[in-house]
């Protein structure tokens, strides 16, 4: 039984430990998964910020550059205005200036001689011919204002090209911030979940370690109180072999009491028949024969080692031997047990035998006394009469 109970107490055990190996185990996981999963959290709100400051960044330079397009336009209107007007009115000063040249040559030729006009004439041709090289300057002018518009107007179709580009980044970046955003808010919900997992999981080990310490503690109460039931049991037969021992000794000294008391009555009776006996016999003889008849049959009776005052004696030896004189003082219940367990552990295997043997012993012991008394009293009445 006490085997079955160990066999089952290490099997609770090690059923308890590998639930707890599994719930520490489980809890662990969950603590690691939760780890890294504040860790991705943590990367993708930086990405997310990041991004958010790339988002600023790009918006500001949206801001600035529409401003720039917007002052590139009207600087590049009012260049060409400027630049048109300014060509128009030299393109008309020179015309004027040569219609005028012409009208002075003509003049100045039909008011003057030949001499004089063909200097006069060379002189307008060279003023005619500055004036040329101005307005070819001009034309120049006009033509290099021309592809600088053009090289303006392709440096604005490149930076709205650029900001079209910033703009489609910007609407990426936006999409991937809004991705994000989701993925954080999914993270965060499994984050809550694997949070109240590992709460739950922890409670559980809590109240799995409180019911493992309850059941120690009540197995380890109930292999005490089993214990001490053992040992109350134990006890308990030891008191009861001696109960019994001592009922047996009380049985056993009521009957040798009896039976002294009958022998004393018989010896008195005896004694007083046999000095009626004396007084009425004068021959010595035949008190001596009545004494010899006595002592054989003493001597018949208990093989020639005892006499009655020696049996009585020596069942007076018996009775001091016997648990009253050695281990128990009072019946009554005022004494207290000396050794009685000493002599039960003694005697305790022998009980059955002694008792039988002891039992037939007395009751030998007193059918032969009685007997014996019964012949002398005889003897005793023959030789009276």
């Amino acid at each position: 039984m006490l085997l079955l109970r160990k066999n089952r107490k290490s099997t609770v055990i090690a059923e308890l430990r590998e639930i707890k190996e599994r719930a520490f185990s489980e809890l662990k996981r969950l603590e690691d998964s939760l780890s890294y999963s504040r860790k991705e959290i943590e990367s993708r709100d930086n990405q997310i910020n990041l991004l958010s400051n790339q988002l600023e960044s790009a918006k500001a330079f949206e801001v600035k550059l529409g401003e720039r397009v917007d002052s590139i336009e009207e600087l590049k209107k009012g260049i060409l205005e400027l630049e048109y007007q300014q060509t128009k009115i030299e393109l008309e000063e020179s015309k004027l200036e040569a219609v005028t040249l012409k009208e002075k040559l003509k003049n100045q030729v039909d008011q003057n001689g030949n001499l004089n006009s063909f200097l006069k004439t060379k002189t307008l041709k060279d003023e005619i011919a500055m004036l040329k090289s101005e307005v070819r300057i001009a034309t120049e002018t006009e033509e290099k204002s021309k592809k600088a518009m053009d090289d303006l107007a392709l440096a604005l179709r490149e930076v709205v090209t650029e900001d079209n580009t910033s703009n489609e980044k910007l609407k990426l970046s936006q999409e991937h911030v809004n991705h994000l955003k989701e993925e954080i808010k999914v993270l965060k919900q499994e984050l809550e979940l694997q949070t109240n997992t590992s709460e739950r999981l922890r409670g559980e080990a809590e109240e799995s370690i409180l019911a493992w310490t309850g059941k120690e503690i009540g197995f380890y109460k109930f292999q005490h109180s089993s214990k001490q039931r053992s040992e109350l049991k134990d006890l308990l037969a030891k008191k009861e072999e001696s109960l019994h021992f001592l009922t047996k000794e009380n049985e056993r000294s009521r009957i040798n009491e009896a039976m002294d008391g009958e022998n004393m009555k018989e010896f008195k009776r005896l004694l007083a028949v046999k000095a009626e006996a004396n007084k009425s016999c004068e021959d010595k003889e035949q008190t001596e024969v009545i004494t010899t008849s006595v002592s054989s049959l003493y001597e018949d009776h208990l093989d020639g080692r005892t006499t009655p005052r020696q049996m009585f004696n020596d069942d007076d030896t018996i009775l001091k031997e016997s648990v009253f004189d050695s281990g128990y003082t009072d019946l009554s219940g005022s004494g207290q047990f000396k050794d009685v367990d000493n002599n039960v552990n003694g005697r305790s295997n022998k009980n059955h035998s002694e008792d039988s043997e002891d039992k037939g012993f007395y009751m030998y012991g007193l059918y032969g006394q009685k007997k014996l008394f019964r012949k002398i009293g005889e003897l005793i009445l023959g030789m009276s009469e």
